[in-house]
C-alpha cells in the first residue's frame, strides 16, 4: 500500500510539474519524451521497479537537464542496458512464436477448415502485434 501511495505521489508530481527547461531545450524534451514512452510501457506491463526508475529519471531530467552540472544516473544506464538485453531475448522468443504460428496457419489452410484457419490467423496476428510492440520499444530505447 505504501508503495502504491508513493507511486501515486510521484506520478502526480510528474504530471503536475511543468518542466520549464525541458520545454525550451530540444535534447531535454527528447530525453523526457523517450522516458515518458518507456514509463507508459513499464506501467502497462506491470514492471513496477522499472517504472520507479523511469520516474526518478524523468524528475532528474526535469530538474537538471541542460545545466552544466547535469550528469546522467549511472545506475539508470545500467538498468537500461539490462532492460535492452531482456527485451532482445523477448524479441527472439517472439519471432520463434510468430514462425510457429505461421506454420500452424499453413497446416490449417491445408486442412481447409474455416474455423481452424480463422483461429490460427488470429493467433498469428496477435503474436505479430506483440513482436512489433517489442521491436518498437527496442527502437525507442536505441534512439535515446
Amino acid at each position: 500500500m505504501k508503495r502504491l501511495t508513493t507511486l501515486g505521489l510521484i506520478g502526480a508530481m510528474l504530471t503536475l510539474n511543468a518542466p520549464v527547461f525541458a520545454q525550451t531545450h530540444p535534447s531535454c524534451k527528447k530525453k523526457e519524451d523517450n522516458l515518458q514512452l518507456q514509463l507508459r510501457y513499464a506501467e502497462k506491463y506491470g514492471n513496477i521497479h522499472r517504472a520507479e526508475d523511469l520516474k526518478r529519471a524523468i524528475l532528474n531530467v526535469r530538474e537538471h537537464c541542460g545545466k552544466e552540472s547535469y550528469q546522467e544516473d549511472p545506475n539508470f544506464a545500467l538498468n537500461n542496458a539490462i532492460y535492452k538485453e531482456n527485451l532482445t531475448k523477448k524479441i527472439d522468443k517472439q519471432r520463434a512464436k510468430v514462425n510457429s504460428a505461421a506454420d500452424e496457419l499453413k497446416k490449417a489452410e491445408h486442412s481447409g477448415k474455416a474455423k481452424k484457419i480463422r483461429e490460427k490467423t488470429e493467433k498469428l496476428k496477435e503474436r505479430q502485434m506483440r513482436l512489433d510492440h517489442y521491436l518498437s520499444e527496442l527502437e525507442s530505447l536505441s534512439g535515446s
